[in-house]
């Protein structure tokens, strides 16, 4: 899902990379690195109403969300 992101929102080739404050990061060569936006992550994957929550602060435990209408 990152990596789709990274491909989606900074233009040329770049790569997911986990950051040690728990969040991911876009690189490309010879740019400086984008932080990824992880709602916007779920959103393109999941629609409109999803949204990112990580509880742990670890990279790998992002987890993404869709409000349900009631």
């Amino acid at each position: 899902m990152v990596e789709s992101y990274c491909d989606r929102h900074v233009s040329g080739s770049s790569s997911a990379s986990a950051r040690s404050d728990g969040r991911w990061e876009c690189r490309r060569f010879l740019a400086s690195p984008r932080i990824v936006n992880m709602d916007t992550a779920c959103r393109d994957r999941y629609g409109a109403d999803a949204y990112a929550q990580n509880s742990t602060g670890d990279a790998y435990d992002w987890r993404c969300y869709h409000l349900q209408a009631v």
